[in-house]
């Protein structure tokens, strides 16, 4: 190896000098071709480094819009914001709340506890009336701000400004224009923000949001129902099972080699429609929020009766 061979390696060695540093430096976080689908690109979000999902940017956005105004501060989640925050907290010196559904995965405790977070579990469903006005009422008891993800702009906003325009830098470097923009909808956060920075450069692309069929649950997502705040900018909306997720997830396994959680499932079970309503000679862009390690007891439970 010449000098100047050893000397490029040595250059892209990455050191971080603080778990802060690693996460801001992190991004942009990969987009990667799909060849197995076609002209498919996926922006791989669990490389996010603390949640491993999404999650990892609003929450960064919540705590640093929020520094030095609130010692405290308190949200609903059903997982990765959960997680993403409370470790955000301990490296701001912020203390932070978290309220569980009951009906919460299983990793979602275990993870809290092994980080020492505070959290509280309640018989009520995330992202409804009741649930935001017990937050609000405890929020006023700890004298804690109330991040609130669900109604707070700043959710898409931080999507805008970061995970959009790195995805817009991304297709333009490879002088790609995306035809179809595919995201599942939760708070309706990222496709929101995503959605917008894509439309301001690419005025043409049709945004397709994927939700949870109403009848069944899929950790991370939401039926259409449930009423997504930030949706106007979706063109078309495609609703998903879990067991169509978790073929998803099976599928891109074992087509590409990438193991993905069940909402990216879903995005891809979306896809096939998408491709069977628009044509499958377009250009495609995908957002994974996460990947499949979380889900395994749920999907455990249901591989033997999917069929591929």
């Amino acid at each position: 190896m010449s000098k100047e061979e050893s000397s490029e390696k040595l250059e892209k060695i990455e050191v971080y000098y603080s778990v802060l540093d690693l996460l801001k430096r992190s991004w942009p976080t990969p987009l990667v071709r799909l060849e197995s689908f076609g002209d498919v690109w996926a922006k791989l979000e669990f490389y996010n480094p603390l949640s491993r999902s999404i999650k990892d940017r609003v929450a960064l956005y919540m705590i640093e819009n929020l520094k030095g105004k609130c010692r405290r501060i308190l949200d609903a989640t059903s997982g990765n914001y959960g997680i993403a925050l409370s470790i955000l907290g301990k490296l701001y010196g912020i203390d932070v709340t978290i309220l569980l559904p009951r009906r919460v995965e299983r990793y979602v405790k275990t993870i809290l506890k092994i980080l020492g977070a505070r959290y509280i579990e309640t018989d009520i469903e995330i992202n409804n009336e009741d649930m935001i006005k017990l937050c609000r009422e405890l929020a006023d008891r700890f004298e804690a701000c109330f991040t609130d993800q669900f109604e707070n702009d700043l959710n898409p906003e931080a999507h805008y400004i970061y995970t959009g325009r790195e995805l817009v830098k991304q297709l333009k470097t490879i002088s790609k224009k995306p035809d179809i923009f595919i995201a599942a909808i939760g708070t309706s956060g990222h496709i929101c923000g995503i959605g917008r920075a894509l439309k301001e450069e690419f005025p043409n692309i049709k945004i397709i949001g994927v939700a949870c069929r109403e009848d069944d649950h899929i950790p991370g997502m939401k039926p259409i129902k449930a009423g997504p705040r930030w949706i106007n900018i979706v063109d078309h909306v495609f609703e998903i099972g879990l067991k169509d997720a978790v073929k998803g997830v099976i599928e891109l396994a074992r087509k590409e080699g990438l193991l993905v959680g069940l909402s990216s499932g879903a995005v891809i079970a979306a896809l096939e429609h998408a491709m069977n309503t628009f044509g499958r000679d377009l250009t495609y862009v995908l957002v994974f929020p996460d990947d499949v390690f979380k889900y395994v007891d749920s999907i455990e439970k249901m591989i033997s009766n999917v069929e591929l």
